[in-house]
């Protein structure tokens, strides 16, 4: 039986509260970028874009060798001084805007793909075809 090496997609969506050429979000810009490259350095880390949609929503795919190697990322450093100023530069969003599905090595998630796991997260709740962290280390789903 042959085995499959699988990785951790992740996206996420933010919808902005100012265009993406105005100047109030001359900060976000600059730690988008910084936010990326650090990414790009950090043990585990396999692939990541970043997308403006629709003209005001901000949406980065990445993927990851592990659930740990991502939530590491995420909820420490750079990433974690920039996600608590979020307030700042995106509306509150009232549904789910980040999801996690597994992939095989190799594979990048498409807009459309990543879209379409984002929309059976929220319609259907957690799955092993699409959740979040606590769903991921086993904890109870939110639903």
């Amino acid at each position: 039986m042959t085995s499959t090496k699988t990785h951790i997609a992740q996206f996420n969506v933010s919808r902005l509260r100012h265009g993406p050429d105005d100047p109030r979000l001359v900060s976000f810009g600059i730690g988008a970028n910084m936010v990326r490259r650090e990414a790009a350095k950090t043990p585990g880390h396999v692939w990541n874009q970043q997308d403006i949609l629709d003209g005001d929503v901000f949406a980065t795919r990445s993927v990851w060798e592990s659930i740990e190697a991502l939530h590491a990322f995420v909820f420490s450093g750079i990433h974690e001084r920039y996600r608590r100023r979020s307030a700042e530069w995106f509306v509150p969003m009232e549904e789910r805007n980040f999801v996690l599905w597994r992939i095989e090595a190799g594979e990048q998630p498409t807009i459309e793909e990543s879209q379409r796991r984002l929309d059976m997260l929220r319609g259907e709740g957690p799955s092993e075809a699409a959740f979040d962290f606590s769903f991921a280390v086993g904890e109870q789903p939110q639903r």
